[in-house]
């Protein structure tokens, strides 16, 4: 507490003041002098007092944020509950401290989840490569036959296929981790949305001797085309990839003034009850998952739809086949609102206002009524 200047130059003052209030009460009296003297000290020395514990206080908060900065002080639990401006300082210092230990710990998490991220990433890169380069050392071989190079060139071209894919849809999941993908909302047609996202598969469905229900007459959406497309897509990649020859795909649409939704079913394998609950979960692979399977897929649809507020319900029996209800807002829905609340609106202030107007026994309507509602009209 002495090496504080402030303290020394406030008791210097209060020292000088003493004196001269002292001097002046035995210039006065003895008795003034004796009451000046005992009351001057009395002051010097709770002023001592309280310095000392204000500085004791400050002292520890100080030595408690070298510690936080450090990195190794415990959570602060505030003390002194009562009010003053250590007792802010200090409750300040705590939300501060929590705050840095919620980051740290976030922090923490991301850097445990991108480590998870790149050793699943490199995994899936590793099992592409090592086949090619086996496939790429036996091109080499000048007596190998034209029909065993012409497949190990096509099962080279597959995998740089796959990882082209995979690279591609890693960085759109990304771009939504970063919230740096633009979505542009806009009235959409969902069935456009389900004839473009299908297309790609009709030849092997054909092939495979599938069938494609596609009920989707009437449904409008607010959304990202392209998007929504993207996460259709996926969503049925994963089902065709799960059936067997001959089987059906059915995708429904229905629309009500609420929302739009989009129910896609197979009759294919049917997945897990326990797997369920992670089917969207990133580099995620259940028991009825196929070899060539990655598991980034249905990632990338559960990041749209969560961007456009769509709401995903899946269900799925083992043995009977796999059914996913996309359910989005209506693109006519608010419209409606608005004008339902605006003509309530209008009709509320009538009734309440202008209805004591009315003459209930005779019948005879107020004839400023109209005049009223035509300025309601106008101005709600």
């Amino acid at each position: 507490m002495s090496g504080n200047k402030h303290f020394r130059r406030a008791l210097v003052s209060g020292l000088v003041i003493s004196a001269l209030l002292i001097g002046v009460g035995f210039w006065q009296s003895v008795t003034m002098g004796n009451v000046c003297l005992v009351s001057c000290g009395a002051l010097l020395a709770i002023f001592c007092l309280y310095t000392r514990n204000q500085t004791r206080e400050i002292r520890r908060l100080s030595d408690y944020l070298t510690t936080l900065v450090n990195g190794t002080a415990p959570l602060l639990v505030p003390a002194n509950n009562q009010e003053g401006e250590l007792s802010l300082l200090e409750n300040n210092i705590y939300k501060t401290a929590r705050k840095l230990q919620t980051q740290a710990e976030l922090m923490q998490k991301d850097k445990t989840y991108l480590a998870d991220a790149l050793a699943d990433v490199s995994h899936q890169l590793k099992t592409p490569i090592t086949s090619m380069t086996v496939m790429t050392d036996l091109l080499l071989e000048e007596d190998l036959p034209a029909e065993k190079r012409l497949e190990f060139l096509k099962g080279i071209s597959a995998q740089l296929e796959k990882m082209q894919w995979m690279i591609t849809t890693l960085l759109k999941i990304s771009k939504f981790d970063a919230g740096t993908a633009v979505l542009h909302k806009e009235p959409v047609e969902l069935a456009a949305v389900v004839e473009q996202a299908l297309a790609p598969f009709i030849i092997q469905a054909e092939l495979r001797q599938m069938t494609l229900a596609v009920d989707c007459r009437q449904g409008q959406f607010l959304g990202d085309r392209l998007w929504t497309v993207e996460a259709v897509q996926n969503i049925v990649k994963n089902c065709l990839e799960h059936m067997d020859n001959g089987g059906t795909l059915r995708l429904t649409g229905t629309q009500t003034a609420l929302y739009c939704q989009l129910v896609i079913a197979d009759d294919g394998c049917g997945i897990e009850k326990e797997d369920l609950p992670h089917i969207f979960e990133r580099f995620y692979k259940g028991k009825n998952a196929g070899a060539d399977s990655v598991g980034i897929g249905l990632a990338l649809s559960k990041s749209v739809l969560n961007r456009e507020n769509a709401t995903v319900e899946v269900q799925s029996t083992v043995g009977v086949g796999f059914c996913n209800r996309l359910t989005v807002g209506a693109a006519t829905c608010r419209p409606h609102c608005v004008q339902f609340t605006h003509r309530t609106l209008q009709m509320y202030i009538l009734r309440k206002y202008i209805a004591p107007f009315y003459n209930n026994e005779k019948r005879t309507t107020y004839t400023g009524g109209p005049f009223l509602f035509a300025i309601l009209s106008v101005f709600i």
